[in-house]
């Protein structure tokens, strides 16, 4: 009798310690099937990076703070950035891991269950469970960058929790053997020499991957936006100028922005990501060129790390950042390039009128829009005809009451060079008005009245912000709302201006625009305009 109780404790006992739950705590999470632990790429800290593998460098974007939620379900926050493990958008087969802010949402809570081997971690919305792209290729073991997604088909992966305490020694060698340290800051190209590279426009290529570099966002001219990698595109965010200085250091210049390369924030750190900015004369934003075997390494000369792919010198996926690393070794070939030429044609189409509900509401003046390049100067060459989008006196208003809606076929054409795009903008005037009066001539259609203009393309043309304003009993449309996603526009609304702007760069191929005005007595009378505006490149 005493045997079969022994027996049934031992039992007992065996089978709490393979239920046992993992204790609050941060640790380093390892792939039993690669010997890789898990990480944040290029140690990003915002909402969107991917959760990787890469060999343990014992960092804090390697660590992850575990805490129960209950009945062995966790949430899982990445030490370093203050984000948890989540799949991107629902935890569907193929679905990408990352770090989000804590949303409390199921696909943010992991099972994290007891295997003969480890522990398995299954997402908590629909039983998806970790799994590391390319683990059932039958090539090689995937290797440093491999990204996780959610996966119920493949047998589960199987990782180790080591728990980081605090104090505690993380790596212990054995007599006889010498500890190398990973990624220690030691630059790679120690002891290389840099190179005389002639000033010029280069596409700048990754060797590794095949890729270019190229500034997110199109042509996006802002300060901030990221460098990345790309299929090489006829476009001139896809360009860079190299200027030697005059202490051997480069600038790395964007051809479709003009904005240099600039490890943001100033910062060393190994992860750090670049950036375009305004040329401020930073040493963050000077670059040193070292000469390989295979061509080149690109060097920050704030912090001697190199160039590099966040997610491993090999990626191969568009729209990956670039960061600096001490443990470079991504090199590039630079290759000559001239800037891409082209006209950009906008046309500005399908206007329409509406209002809310019926009323006094007389509408008639002016809507004007004038091209104009950086320095604010507009030209003939800019325009194919008028610049008068909308056009009636206060002799023949268009009687909304009644109709309610107005479409319009008008249709304005304007057009640039590449070389003038840099800045260039297109401002549209409301100078919109209602007549408080009844008009008693009937309603006539909608005109545009042309206007006399020099035959030189390069004559300056005049432009006017000030909107045109009736005087009198009549009440002006003030601009208070733009409504498109489509299209980032700005909104001036002052006494001396009613104007919408926007950069020509920023024109998408097709946007329907959308803005609404209201009585500048602040009535419930409104007036929506909605207008399709286009560009197409030759």
């Amino acid at each position: 009798m005493s045997k079969i109780i022994i027996w049934f404790c031992c039992l007992c006992m065996a089978s709490s310690v393979h239920a046992q739950s993992l204790t609050d705590g941060e640790y380093f999470i390892k792939v039993n099937q690669t010997g890789k632990y898990m990480a944040i790429a290029g140690a990003a800290t915002n909402n969107g990076a991917w959760l990787i593998q890469w060999d343990n460098e014992y960092k804090a974007h390697f660590k992850f703070m575990l805490k129960s939620l209950g009945n062995n379900i966790y949430s899982i926050r990445s030490s370093h950035s203050g984000r948890y493990i989540s799949t991107e958008g629902n935890a569907v087969r193929g679905a990408k891991i990352i770090q989000w802010d804590w949303l409390n949402q199921d696909n943010q809570k992991w099972r994290i269950e007891k295997t003969a081997t480890g522990y398995s971690i299954t997402c908590v919305q629909n039983g998806q469970r970790i799994y590391l792209s390319g683990a059932n290729a039958a090539t090689a073991t995937p290797a440093n960058g491999s990204y996780f997604i959610c996966n119920s088909d493949d047998k589960a992966m199987n990782f180790s929790f080591l728990k980081n305490e605090t104090g505690q020694e993380l790596i212990k060698t054995r007599p006889g053997n010498k500890l190398t340290k990973v990624n220690n800051g030691t630059p790679v190209i120690a002891g290389q020499v840099t190179v005389d590279i002639p000033d010029g426009i280069y596409k700048i290529r990754i060797n590794e991957s095949g890729k270019y570099l190229a500034i997110a966002g199109e042509e996006d001219l802002r300060n901030g936006m990221r460098l990345i990698q790309w299929d090489m595109l006829p476009r001139n965010n896809h360009l860079f100028e190299l200027k030697r200085m005059d202490n051997g250091n480069y600038t790395i210049k964007a051809i479709h922005s003009e904005k240099v390369l600039d490890v943001v924030d100033r910062q060393t750190a190994d992860g750090t990501q670049v950036q375009q900015w305004d040329d401020l004369q930073g040493n963050n934003q000077q670059w040193k060129i070292y000469g390989t075997a295979n061509n080149y390494k690109i060097v920050s000369a704030a912090s001697n790390k190199g160039l590099q792919l966040s997610s491993g010198p090999a990626n191969n996926n568009n729209g990956t950042a670039l960061v600096i690393t001490g443990s470079n070794t991504q090199t590039f070939s630079l290759l000559p390039a001239r800037a891409n030429k082209f006209t950009e044609y906008i046309s500005i189409t399908n206007l329409q009128f509406t209002v809310p509900h019926g009323g006094d509401l007389d509408i008639f003046g002016k809507i004007q829009v004038f091209v104009t390049d950086r320095y604010g100067n507009s030209y003939n060459r800019y325009y194919d005809g008028t610049d008068e989008l909308f056009g009636l006196p206060e002799s023949r208003p268009l009687d909304m009451d009644k109709l309610r809606t107005f479409f319009s076929t008008a249709k304005l054409h304007f057009k640039m060079r590449s070389d003038e795009l840099l800045g260039a903008k297109i401002t549209i005037v409301y100078g919109i008005n209602e007549n408080d009066g009844d008009v008693a001539s009937p309603f006539s259609p909608f005109g545009i009245a042309g206007f006399p203009v020099s035959s030189d393309p390069n004559a300056k043309r005049y432009v006017n912000t000030d909107p045109y304003k009736a005087g009198g009993n009549d009440d002006y449309y003030l601009l208070k709302h733009s409504f498109n996603d489509c299209l980032k526009s700005d909104l001036l609304v002052t006494y001396k201006n009613n104007c919408q702007s926007f950069y020509i760069t920023d024109i998408p191929k097709e946007c329907n625009v959308h803005v609404n005005l209201q009585d500048e007595d602040g009535s419930d009378n409104w007036l929506d305009i909605l207008f399709t505006i286009t560009k197409e490149r030759k």
